[in-house]
């Protein structure tokens, strides 16, 4: 019992004489932290701990208040091997401390400027990747935590955001599509942030960031090939949207699975609100947003023309343009009503009525100059439509 208390308080000494000489604690954060640490000095012994001290010092020495718990959980990792798992915990330890040194080492060689934030990358992603081990080290053994490693440090040179995330994602990642799948993830979403620089940091990020939680969905249902047709389209929305780029990336699978609408119709419609965004961000943003309940019910041609007239309603009242964009599916399934039965005798029935109906009241705001009688004309479309049939006249469609 006494040879127990003296070689516990030998061991206290030569951890404040650690923590105390080499890293500045003093206080009551070192005696916190010998206290925690101190029934991990016969588990991993003096020179582990010695170790990790040492990495976290590197790292982030805040890391050092959460070591004991996150070395307790690599230990339990390491229960089968000879010693217990001691020499897991150096290795560990020692692996995100390589992280930290490699991505920091890249910006010295890199551009002038670029040094600080490249060393504050490789010491985020050597965070991540600790806190991370243990689950990692129960899905792919060390080894694959390795290699997870050397992606991570490879994508944090150039891309820090996409790293971190690629860590937190790993684990899931991995489960679903193996290390290669991995690999091809994080250079897709590399590649994607890369091309939106300069386009809006913050909506390019947010966009990263969901295209990496997704991508295991993604891949599912669309594969490799979709999600980088779907990546680059809703890379280009995230140019001036990124809220509605992180939607669109949500509705994609079921837009592209959707009869009638596929690849090429997503891509034709993206094409479009990219091309109004440069005239109107607002207007391409909530057209996109409009366009799952639009899709395949009308041609592109109507949603340009809806476009067109929410342009030109949106220079004077922002309200009434987020209001018509708002109302129009609702508006398009009742003139598609309208058309039903019309096909043989106009040649498209409820599209071509719909697209006749937008044209014109595209034209009445535009040539016409007067977007308020545009809008009351184009609410009371519907009602019109079934007065001209049932006076004789109908509908005869068409762009005179």
């Amino acid at each position: 019992m006494e040879r127990n208390s003296i070689k516990k308080a030998l061991g206290a000494r030569k951890l404040r004489k650690l923590l105390g000489g080499n890293y500045d604690y003093e206080g009551e954060i070192l005696e916190k932290l010998v206290s925690k640490l101190c029934p991990l000095l016969d588990r991993v012994g003096y020179e582990g701990l010695e170790k990790v001290a040492s990495v976290c010092s590197q790292v982030a020495v805040s890391l050092l208040e959460e070591s004991p718990e996150l070395i307790e959980r690599l230990l339990k990792c390491g229960e089968g091997d000879k010693d217990g798992g001691k020499e897991l915990v150096a290795k560990v330890y020692g692996l995100c401390s390589q992280v930290a040194r490699e991505v920091g080492a890249a910006g010295e060689v890199g551009k002038e400027g670029k040094v600080g934030k490249v060393g504050e990358a490789g010491e985020g992603t050597a965070i991540r990747l600790l806190e991370r081990s243990p689950e990692l080290l129960d899905r792919v053994g060390y080894e694959g935590l390795e290699k997870v490693a050397s992606l991570c440090s490879r994508v944090a040179r150039e891309d820090s955001f996409v790293a971190a995330r690629l860590v937190g994602l790993s684990p899931e990642l991995l489960d679903r599509v193996g290390y290669e799948g991995l690999e091809k993830v994080a250079g897709l979403c590399s590649r994607v942030g890369k091309d939106g620089e300069g386009r809006g940091r913050g909506r390019e990020r947010r966009f990263v960031a969901a295209l990496l939680e997704r991508s295991p969905e993604l891949l599912d249902r669309v594969g490799y090939e979709g999600l980088e047709r779907v990546a680059g389209l809703c890379g280009e929305v995230a140019g001036f949207s990124g809220g509605t780029a992180v939607k669109l990336l949500a509705w994609s699978p079921e837009l592209v699975g959707r009869e009638g609408v596929g690849y090429e119709g997503l891509e034709e419609v993206v094409g479009l609100c990219s091309r109004v965004a440069r005239e109107d961000s607002f207007v391409a943003a909530r057209l996109l947003e409009m366009s799952p309940a639009l899709v395949g019910r009308v041609g592109c041609e109507s949603l340009e023309q809806l476009a067109e007239l929410c342009c030109e309603v949106n220079k004077d009242d922002g309200f009434v343009a987020a209001r018509l964009l708002e109302e129009s599916p609702a508006l398009v399934a009742r003139l598609l009503k309208c058309g039903e039965g019309e096909e043989e005798e106009q040649g498209g029935g409820g599209k071509e009525l719909v697209a006749s109906v937008y044209w014109l009241c595209s034209q009445v705001a535009v040539a016409g100059k007067s977007w308020r009688t545009s809008v009351r004309l184009l609410g009371q479309s519907p009602e019109l439509v079934e007065r001209l049939r049932r006076l004789g006249g109908g509908w005869k469609g068409g762009k005179e």
